[in-house]
């Protein structure tokens, strides 16, 4: 039970990091092609 409270919290804050590259990649990408 800890070891799975242990890892979603975890997961979580990936998942929120790979969102936030994607958000940054989507950004650069629309610069360019504007």
């Amino acid at each position: 039970m800890a070891g799975r409270q242990l890892q979603a919290p975890a997961s979580m804050m990936r998942m929120l990091e790979l969102g936030q590259h994607w958000i940054d990649m989507r950004q650069f990408i629309f610069l360019i092609m504007s």
